[in-house]
C-alpha cells in the first residue's frame, strides 16, 4: 500500500506518517463511497419487484402527467410540488401549461417597471397557500392601472402562461378585486 502511495503521490514522502495515513484513508473512503453510490442506485428497488433500470418500451414512453388543473396558482404550485421528484412528468406538466390562457387571482406584492424594456411587472403571491409567487407582465396600456395598485391588493389577471424567468402571465386584462363592502 505504501509503495503504491509513493508511486502515485511521491510528494507525500516528505510528510509525517500520520499525514500519509490520513491521505490514504481519505482516498480509500472516497473510492468506497463512489463505488457504493454507483451500486446503491441499482439495488434500491431490489425488494419492490420494480427493476432498477426499467425496460424501454412504448408503454413506458407514453406516460403522461397527472390530469392536474391549473385553474388557480395554488393548484399549479401544488401540482409542481407533487411532481417534484418525478422529473419527466414535471417537465411534461410545465410544457402543457405553457401557452394556456388562465385567470388567476392573487395578492399584489410589488409593481415595477423594467428599466430597459419599459414593460411593467407585478409580482403576485398566492391567496391560499405559501407559493413561490408569479409575475404578471402588463402592457403599456395598463400602465396607469398597474401603478395604482398597492401591496396587498387582490388582483385578477387573465393572460397566457409563459416561462421566461420563473412563472409569468402575459396579461391581456387585469381587474382589481375589491373586498366586500364593510370589511375594510
Amino acid at each position: 500500500m505504501w509503495d503504491l502511495l509513493k508511486e502515485f503521490a511521491p510528494f507525500l514522502t516528505a510528510y509525517p506518517l500520520w499525514f500519509r495515513i490520513a491521505v490514504a484513508a481519505w482516498i480509500l473512503t472516497g473510492a468506497l463511497l463512489l463505488v457504493s453510490l454507483i451500486f446503491l442506485r441499482q439495488s434500491t428497488n431490489a425488494g419492490t419487484g420494480v427493476p432498477a433500470n426499467p425496460p424501454s418500451s412504448a408503454s413506458a414512453a407514453t406516460t403522461s402527467t397527472p390530469d392536474a388543473s391549473i385553474a388557480t396558482p395554488d393548484e399549479y404550485f401544488a401540482t409542481l410540488r407533487t411532481l417534484d421528484d418525478r422529473f419527466l412528468q414535471r417537465d411534461q406538466f410545465l410544457a402543457e401549461a405553457l401557452g394556456k390562457r388562465v385567470t388567476w387571482i392573487g395578492r399584489v406584492e410589488r409593481v415595477w417597471r423594467h428599466p430597459h424594456a419599459g414593460s411593467i411587472h407585478v409580482f403576485m403571491e398566492c391567496l391560499k397557500t405559501d407559493c413561490p409567487g408569479y409575475i404578471v407582465d402588463g402592457t403599456p396600456a395598463m400602465k396607469a392601472e398597474l401603478f395604482s395598485l398597492r401591496r396587498g391588493d387582490v388582483l385578477s389577471a387573465t393572460g397566457i402562461i409563459e416561462n421566461r424567468i420563473g412563472l409569468s402571465i402575459s396579461a391581456e386584462s387585469i381587474k382589481l378585486v375589491l373586498p366586500p363592502s364593510g370589511t375594510q
